[in-house]
């Protein structure tokens, strides 16, 4: 199947995301399919019809300005993990009544490398496999009893979960952690993460970061709609932004940077009614051209994947995440997410 798709011809982002429904495209050809994108795109309007009333948009200073000095920004409550299920329906995240944290944007760059020793893993598409899939597209999807036995391994190991914002928190001031912290997230908006995933969470009093590629916001019956964004949003868990429609964030230039980081950022600050602080790359990659403009855009962090070091002057838009491997055991697990991660 992906081979198939290789050979079409330039789609626009929605045209993609029809056809790429039309052939039951895996993870990996989708996203390929997508990064191919030209011509006009649909409106704002189009993509999230039941957005909530427009707040302000995020523009250049507005959230991710390098303040004078210490800021104080808001944060979702802690949770802590647990090996002993909830049920999925009632469960929420476990509170720990923080009302603000700290962040110092300006910290040394150098201490902020040396804190990033938090494990992040993330996952794509949640499902069993298809006869269809490739070899490499089974590397971006985890069958659900894989999944299930993931997070019940974290929990037992006694990890707790930690958000986006408690990450900065402690990368930029040494905010304290728990004692075993972890991030877990998904990407590209598929439903799966919130049909499956939010129940797993639940389970444990896990929280989740959605990185949520807009263009797909609503879109055929594999992608989240915007009530479920606005669900996981207002229940503990973090919406971050993954460009509008999966470009590689090394290959901008031009109106690209306003498309694919300004916009999504405007996009889900409509949906939610709240800026939107973080940023996850695209297959991970990037360049260091890119973070002027991820600060103009209002993003105060941005996450690659853990095959590549931090950057030196620029950390904080170079946080590590790793792909979690649909074939680990539980030990495998553990052992990547253990002191090996750093």
């Amino acid at each position: 199947m992906g081979a198939t798709l290789d050979r079409r011809t330039a789609l626009t982002g929605t045209a993609a995301l029809v056809a790429l429904a039309a052939v039951g495209c895996s993870t990996n050809s989708a996203r390929s399919a997508i990064q191919r994108t030209t011509g006009p795109t649909p409106s704002s309007a189009d993509l999230i019809a039941t957005a909530a009333p427009s707040s302000p948009p995020v523009t250049s200073g507005s959230v991710g300005s390098t303040p004078s000095s210490a800021t104080t920004t808001p944060v979702a409550p802690s949770p802590t993990g647990s090996s002993t299920p909830s049920d999925p329906a009632t469960a929420r995240p476990s509170a720990t009544p923080i009302a603000s944290r700290r962040v110092d944007l300006n910290a040394d760059p150098g201490a902020i490398i040396s804190r990033a020793t938090v494990p992040a893993l993330t996952y794509h598409q949640i499902r069993d496999y298809k006869s269809s899939d490739s070899a490499v597209d089974r590397n971006y999807i985890i069958p659900p009893a894989a999944f299930r036995m993931q997070l019940r391994a974290v929990a037992d190991a006694g990890y707790s979960t930690i958000s986006p914002d408690q990450y900065l928190a402690h990368l930029t001031t040494g905010a304290a952690l728990p004692e075993k912290p972890i991030m877990i997230s998904f990407d590209d908006t598929d439903e799966d993460g919130f049909t499956i995933g939010l129940p797993e969470l639940s389970k444990y009093h896990f929280t989740g970061t959605y990185f949520i590629m807009t263009v797909a916001i609503g879109k055929l019956p594999h992608y989240m709609t915007a009530d479920q964004i606005r669900r996981l949003d207002g229940t503990g868990h973090t919406i971050a932004a993954h460009t509008w429609d999966h470009h590689r964030v090394d290959k901008y230039s031009g109106k690209d940077w306003q498309i694919q980081l300004i916009r999504p950022a405007e996009e889900l600050t409509k949906l939610l009614k709240h800026p939107i602080p973080h940023f996850g790359y695209p297959f991970g990659v990037w360049k260091p051209d890119g973070f002027p403009h991820l600060k103009a855009a209002g993003y105060q962090t941005a996450f690659q994947l853990n095959e590549h070091k931090m950057s030196t002057t620029s950390p904080l838009y170079t946080i590590r995440r790793a792909i979690a491997n649909p074939k680990w055991t539980r030990s495998e697990l553990l052992k990547a997410v253990g002191p090996s991660w750093t």
